[in-house]
């Protein structure tokens, strides 16, 4: 019987193909892992490391905020935020008027 010394093109096709899948999943996954360890590195170092830049910008804002003035220029009277919002729930949710009408004529159209 003779032997046939040619080459089985269905099963190298196949072999290459399954090679070829193989290896786009283990460039997929390993890139996803790569972002995943980057992510969770970049998570741990927010969590850790105080943003002092943030904290430096909202220092004053924070400030101006707790404190009770009344403005020189307007002499409109400042109040903390929980005292505001203590006397909101207190009326009901209703905002107290800004300017008093005084008779029929301040009415707006």
């Amino acid at each position: 019987m003779a032997m046939k010394q040619e080459a089985n093109t269905p099963l190298i096709l196949t072999i290459g193909a399954v090679s070829g899948l193989l290896v786009l999943v283990i460039a997929f996954g390993t890139e996803a892992w790569f972002r995943h360890e980057e992510m969770s590195e970049r998570e741990e170092q927010w969590d850790t490391i105080p943003n002092s830049w943030l904290d430096d910008m909202r220092s004053p804002q924070l400030a101006r905020l707790e404190t009770e003035m009344v403005d020189p220029k307007t002499g409109a009277h400042k109040v903390k935020i929980e005292t505001a919002m203590k006397e909101i729930i207190a009326s009901g949710g209703k905002l107290p008027a800004t300017q008093h009408a005084s008779g029929p004529s301040a009415s707006v159209d």
